[in-house]
């Protein structure tokens, strides 16, 4: 049973990611996804990269964790800027005050993990973030503290401008 949940749960992520990632790229690129053949041809590119991807990663354990280590970071950056942009979405809206149910956890979600990014230096030579060997843990605070600042602004400023 556990073994069954294990494949179901990495399986309904993929789903999930891929279904994200075929949405985005036809919103960024103006792909109306209405017929059947707009949406295979939106998703071939993904199904060739991920296809890679997954070729890569069972050449070794390392590369396996690899890319799941980056997997599991850039699920919480697209977390923390889904909640980001509900907040732009609420700022249009007229709704200031009920925009900060969505900015500070999408504030603090990014400084956790741009402090990960910044901070982490990897286990046996396996990189985790960024930046090789990491930056000290203070520094990588500082730093994301100021991004999460500079988000926040960046989200104010957008939810003025009207689309």
């Amino acid at each position: 049973v556990t073994i069954f949940a294990i494949v179901v749960l990495a399986i309904t992520s993929g789903d999930t990611a891929l279904r994200s990632a075929r949405l985005s790229i036809s919103e960024i690129f103006s792909i109306n996804q209405i017929g059947l053949i707009k949406r295979i041809m939106t998703t071939l590119p993904l199904i060739a990269i991920v296809s890679l991807l997954l070729w890569w990663s069972n050449l070794n354990a390392k590369s396996f964790n690899n890319l799941w280590n980056y997997f599991a970071w850039g699920n919480q950056m697209l977390s923390a800027t889904t909640l980001m942009a509900a907040s732009v979405w609420l700022i249009r809206q007229g709704k200031k005050v009920s925009s900060i149910v969505t900015l500070l956890p999408g504030m603090f979600m990014t400084a956790v993990i741009a402090t990960f990014i910044l901070w982490t230096p990897g286990v046996g030579g396996q990189p985790y973030g960024l930046v090789p060997g990491g930056l000290s843990l203070n520094l990588s605070i500082v730093i994301s503290l100021l991004a999460a600042i500079v988000f926040a602004v960046f989200v104010f400023q957008r939810g003025r401008c009207k689309k």
